[in-house]
């Protein structure tokens, strides 16, 4: 039975998920779960990185579009975005966008990324998070046609 975006989120926020066993908790995870509870789709092709997964785009059928971010683009609920490398992050990062988003803000549910508590610390475990949309950088998008 395929699964809300709420629910989703009631059975999963605050929770980490390790979806294909292989290399711990991964932010394509949390990807991977989402398209499988709420699509039904697998993504098992998909590499435990973020970059790897989106230059052989192999989990992605025709399905899904491929769009490249524009400073005009504004990603919807379900899209599966990915954010540039950074210094502390070279293997880029994956999200899925929740909620509402505008060319300012993009709301995600992410795992594996770090998260400000009075100090920097990382975080293995599936939350909410709202980026400024332009740092990090958001790149691409697969959206569910």
């Amino acid at each position: 039975m395929l699964k809300t975006h709420k629910q989703f989120l009631q059975d999963w926020l605050w929770k980490p998920n390790d979806y294909d066993k292989g290399f711990g908790v991964q932010c394509v995870d949390l990807s991977k779960a989402y398209s499988k509870e709420v699509f039904w789709i697998e993504l098992w092709n998909f590499s435990w990185w973020a970059l790897n997964a989106w230059l052989t785009c192999s989990p992605f059928n025709s399905k899904w579009i491929r769009i490249k971010n524009t400073s005009s683009f504004i990603p919807r609920v379900w899209d599966v975005v990915f954010f540039d490398k950074t210094s502390s992050n070279k293997f880029w990062h994956v999200a899925v966008v929740s909620e509402w988003s505008t060319n300012i803000k993009l709301n995600v549910i992410e795992q594996n990324a770090w998260m400000w508590k009075g100090k920097w610390l990382w975080s293995d475990v599936i939350r909410l998070h709202t980026y400024n949309y332009l740092n990090p950088k958001c790149l691409w998008v697969f959206r569910l046609k």
